[in-house]
């Protein structure tokens, strides 16, 4: 099964759920007022990533994961990015209406990294750097899980994903740094341009 169910979905929210024989997952993003969100997955690094890339796009998400048989750190991370990268790709379909940007490049401090992202349905996660390939883990996550997450996102969001990361020391700061720039560049792709009304971040048009 890929991607996830889309329950409720306009400009402003997206509830999104996946369930299968290993988990069931739910998804709320809202570009409301700030709030106070859930992030429930059972990974504390991985709940504090997602919470860093909803503050970073300005959106409030909720995620919650719900293992079905076993617990696995694959499963969860996989799937986890699945279904946020669902939701998003939900919300972008109906803010294309009426234009957004669909393509952005952030950088961001600490641990230095760069994220670029083009949502033309082209699924594809690129993450390079040294620093990403040097470190085995951060907190209660396998920076391999960390790659299942953000290829997950790239699947259920139909996106080319590109996170270089290129200094850093510290897992935990050096990885935030990532999702932080992802989080930046995420807020400027679902920005609104009316010139684009209905197009993808290329030119061919709509994803329809």
């Amino acid at each position: 099964m890929v991607g996830a169910e889309i329950k409720k979905a306009t400009e402003k929210e997206v509830v999104a759920e996946r369930v299968t024989r290993e988990s069931k997952i739910k998804c709320r993003i809202d570009s409301g007022k700030r709030r106070k969100t859930k992030i429930d997955t059972g990974l504390q690094f991985l709940n504090h990533m997602i919470e860093t890339i909803g503050w970073r796009m300005n959106m409030n998400i909720d995620l919650e994961f719900k293992a079905v048989n076993f617990k696995l750190t694959h499963v969860i991370a996989e799937d986890s990015g699945i279904v946020l990268g669902s939701a998003l790709r939900a919300l972008f379909e109906k803010r294309m209406k009426k234009g957004v940007n669909g393509a952005s490049r952030s950088i961001i401090d600490e641990g230095s990294a760069t994220a670029a992202i083009s949502i033309e349905g082209r699924p594809k996660l690129f993450l390079e750097g040294n620093a990403a390939t040097d470190m085995t883990a951060v907190e209660d996550m396998k920076t391999a899980d960390i790659d299942d997450f953000l290829d997950g996102l790239a699947l259920g969001l139909g996106a080319t994903i590109r996170i270089t990361i290129e200094s850093g020391k510290d897992p935990h700061h050096t990885w935030e740094a990532a999702f932080r720039a992802l989080g930046e560049a995420l807020r400027e792709t679902f920005e609104p341009n009316p010139w684009r009304g209905g197009m993808t971040a290329g030119v061919k048009g709509s994803l329809k």
